[in-house]
């Protein structure tokens, strides 16, 4: 009896750091879109790409993760096809709620309103650019 305690006693320990070890490997695979963001931003599409990826498998409704894949399958892929995919996607799902609520993703196209004077995203901005990327992509 006593020689399974002594068992006990080194088997938990070894059980514990295992365990802490997996949770760490876990929240280390975890993909955060600001840290995508960054990338996108330095048009750093081949290194981004995989996270991007990764990311839109999870969330596929994310706007602005959603823009960015266009951009990144013609920038980089140089496929007009799948762009048109995702800016098309991204047409559906963004409105103005989703542009004032991360607004901070959407950096391309904050601009001031000249009729209130704040500073902020317009949705037709944003579609704007997207049907110009696209027409520009397929032509």
């Amino acid at each position: 009896m006593n020689s399974l305690s002594f068992r006990m006693q080194k088997i938990l320990p070894l059980t514990i750091i295992f365990v802490s070890f997996l949770n760490l490997q876990s929240q280390a695979q975890k993909i955060k879109y600001k840290d995508v963001y960054k990338l996108l931003e330095l048009e750093q599409y081949e290194a981004a790409l995989p996270d991007l990826t990764t990311f839109l498998a999870k969330n596929p409704d994310h706007g602005s993760a959603t823009i960015y894949m266009g951009v990144v399958a013609i920038e980089f892929e140089k496929d007009c096809v799948k762009a048109k995919t995702y800016f098309d996607k991204a047409l559906d799902i963004i409105n103005q709620k989703e542009l004032d609520k991360n607004k901070d993703y959407y950096g391309l196209w904050i601009r001031r309103n000249l009729r209130t004077g704040k500073y902020g995203v317009i949705l037709d901005d944003v579609r704007r650019y997207i049907e110009e990327r696209l027409k520009n992509c397929l032509n």
